[in-house]
């Protein structure tokens, strides 16, 4: 939240809640683009860091 007030970025928490519930839905993203289910679970554990 420094970065977001430094920059005087508005509701940063909100920002960053909706960018985390696009991410938690990566498996259906990639499933409808047809990732390879190795590929989806590879980028899906990385991004796993980032909750």
């Amino acid at each position: 939240m420094t970065i977001a007030k430094a920059n005087n970025i508005k509701k940063a928490e909100q920002l960053i809640d909706e960018i985390k519930t696009v991410v938690c839905q990566w498996e259906s993203y990639a499933e409808r683009a047809e990732i390879r289910p190795d590929l989806t679970q590879l980028i899906k554990s990385n991004l796993n860091a980032l909750k």
